[in-house]
């Protein structure tokens, strides 16, 4: 499992033993710790391989019902994850934010045996039910890519 920040101004302000963090502050910075625990979250098998506590990862939206049955009925088709990867978070990009939606860019350094790159993770937040949540709409709430560096990026990585 990857670690999750937390501040008492941005969030989270629930972190219960189910490991489904909450309560992020209405402000940019509160997209951004949530985006982060999201990433964290999205790690821990207790929370992916349970429909109710992924169906809580998502606002409501146009595909919420959608992506909530489909939770239910098959489960989070990942797929396989690999043992020897293991990735860090590095820095962050702010690429669009609203009062009602964000969308945060975690740029991450990954391994996989001998092979290093670095990759982008975007994750596309609703303000929904007073919280930062992803989107659910038709497209994905988060893509991925690898990127050739960090620049750009704010440096952010846990201490």
């Amino acid at each position: 499992m990857w670690p999750w920040p937390s501040s008492s101004a941005y969030g989270p302000g629930r972190a219960p033993a189910s490991g489904v963090r909450s309560c992020f502050a209405h402000s940019p910075e509160g997209a951004l710790f949530a985006a982060a625990n999201i990433a964290a979250m999205w790690t821990d098998p207790a929370i992916m391989g349970d429909a109710d506590k992924v169906s809580s990862l998502f606002g409501k939206g146009p595909a919420y019902d959608e992506i909530v049955s489909r939770l239910h009925s098959q489960g989070l088709r990942s797929g396989r994850q690999a043992q020897d990867v293991r990735a860090s978070m590095q820095g962050f990009r702010l690429l669009e934010y609203a009062a009602d939606h964000a969308s945060v860019d975690l740029g991450y350094e990954g391994s996989q045996a001998s092979h290093s790159s670095d990759m982008s993770m975007v994750y596309m937040l609703v303000w929904s039910d007073g919280d930062w949540k992803l989107r659910s709409e038709s497209a994905p709430p988060m893509t991925s890519a690898a990127i050739p560096s960090m620049s750009g990026y704010v440096e952010w990585r846990e201490r």
